[in-house]
Parts: C-alpha cells; sequence; structure tokens
C-alpha cells in the first residue's frame, strides 16, 4: 500500500497474532505486567531497519516471543488503546518459545480461543481500553482466520471436482498460491 513506516510512526503500534494448527492463539505475559496487562500480543513500534510495516511486526513478534513468524493474513481495520494498533495474523516459522524470556517478556503461550479471552480479561481495571482493543483484536483474528481456512477449503474441494481421476497436483498448486 505504499505506506511508509515513518509516516505516522509514533502513533502507530504493529504487532502479530499468532494462530497455530490447533486454533490456538498466542498470548506473551509483559514482565511486570508492564502496561497493567496480564497477558497480550507482541506488538511494538517501526524502527528504521524495518523496511516495511510487516517487517516491523515480524520483527516485534521475534523480539517478544522469540519465534519466526510469516505473515499469513491481514487484520482489517486498526485498533485503538494508548496508541494507534495495526495487526497482522501469522503462522511460526522457526524458533522456540518453550521457556522463553527476554527483557520484556516473562512467558509466552498458547490458549484456546475461550482461554485466551479470559486470560485477557484479568488485565481488566488495569488497563481497560487495552484489555478491550485486545478482546477486539482476538475476535477479529479468529474471524480472519476462519475465513481463510474457508477460503483454502472451498479451494481444495473446487480442485477436487474438478479433478476427481489425477492424483493431487491441483491440490498442491493451491496450498503454493496461498503460502
Amino acid at each position: 500500500d505504499g505506506m511508509h513506516p515513518h509516516d505516522d510512526a509514533k502513533e502507530i503500534s504493529y504487532g502479530g497474532v499468532i494462530i497455530n494448527e490447533n486454533g490456538e492463539i498466542l498470548l506473551r505475559k509483559p514482565k511486570g505486567e508492564r502496561g497493567g496487562y496480564k497477558w497480550t500480543f507482541a506488538k511494538g513500534g517501526a524502527d528504521d531497519t524495518d523496511a516495511s510495516l510487516e517487517e516491523a511486526a515480524m520483527r516485534e513478534v521475534k523480539e517478544e516471543t522469540g519465534l519466526d513468524c510469516q505473515i499469513v493474513g491481514n487484520i482489517p481495520g486498526h485498533f485503538q488503546s494508548d496508541v494507534n494498533n495495526k495487526f497482522f495474523l501469522m503462522k511460526v516459522t522457526g524458533g522456540n518459545n518453550k521457556h522463553y524470556q527476554s527483557n520484556e517478556t516473562e512467558d509466552v503461550q498458547f490458549f484456546s480461543k475461550a482461554d485466551a479471552e479470559a486470560q485477557i480479561n484479568l488485565t481488566g481495571d488495569d488497563n481497560d481500553q487495552g484489555m478491550k482493543r485486545d478482546l477486539a483484536v482476538l475476535n477479529a483474528a479468529f474471524h480472519e482466520h476462519h475465513k481463510s481456512k474457508d477460503t483454502h477449503d472451498k479451494l481444495n474441494e473446487t480442485l477436487h471436482s474438478m479433478n476427481t481421476k489425477g492424483p493431487t497436483k491441483h491440490v498442491e498448486w493451491a496450498d503454493a498460491a496461498l503460502e
């Protein structure tokens, strides 16, 4: 979209929402519950080394969770808290978050959607605005995740019915197109 991260770098933070193949979502526990958050998503501002908004989001996720991720979708809209937040849907491609700790993160864990909601709700009055934003992000991320999963399944079904005799050639092509 040609937007450079530094156009309004002050107001915007970029983050990633990781949903694994079991449909669980990754949350991080900030060191010392910084910002009043018990559990939240990885995010942060762009810096001069980031070539794009996407790169800023992936770098922040790596710094705060220890995981290498790839963006699989855009979570539409901006989410307000004390700053404007833009999130991308991601999947893990490498790295390790087992007992991951950094100067910003105390713990990193995958939760079911219901558990993630409960963990986010623990923030409560300590940061009501941030908590509401995280709940909105959670719902938007799952909405996007299901949408892309449905598209993927439909595409595969269509290709199967077009090509019932042959093996999986077309299906492999569908996967490649969605990577």
